[in-house]
């Protein structure tokens, strides 16, 4: 991926296939940050730190998954009540984050959590993300399948 769109704007959902868009059409931060509405939440602090990054790697794609899995499970935009400015740029930076949704599973909690950690080391890999996602899709169809039965 490595392309900075990983945001709600760029992910269409057809007949149960998910397809990312916008590739290609990635822009320089600067530009982002021009036409910010709905990009601040979803773009790595680490990157927000360097005016210019020669290279992008996996941890920079994968801070934005975890907020879009965020997204997902609260259902509302990321910090929707802040205004998308320099300030909310400094608070992400010094580790803001939104909030616990209630009610969602607790491992899929802690993946989002793991994927915006600040220390882009400490994050997990796309590989592991797409694991885990099945280690908790496959722990609830069995315990959804074992109560049917009951």
């Amino acid at each position: 991926m490595r392309e900075l769109s990983i945001h709600s704007q760029n992910i269409l959902v057809h007949r149960h296939n998910i397809k990312l868009a916008d590739f290609g059409l990635s822009r320089k931060i600067n530009d982002l940050l021009t036409d910010a509405r709905g990009v601040i939440p979803y773009v790595d602090p680490q990157y927000l730190d360097s005016i210019e990054i020669k290279s992008l790697n996996e941890t920079y794609d994968v801070y934005s998954v975890g907020v879009l899995f965020w997204q997902i499970s609260s259902g509302y935009i990321p910090f929707e009540n802040v205004d998308y400015d320099a300030n909310l740029i400094m608070d992400i930076k010094k580790g803001r984050r939104e909030y616990d949704v209630k009610d969602t599973l607790i491992e899929y909690s802690d993946l989002y959590k793991k994927c915006w950690e600040s220390d882009p080391n400490k994050r997990p890999t796309m590989q592991k993300i797409v694991e885990s996602l099945e280690a908790i899709i496959f722990e609830n169809k069995k315990i959804d399948d074992t109560t049917l039965y009951e």
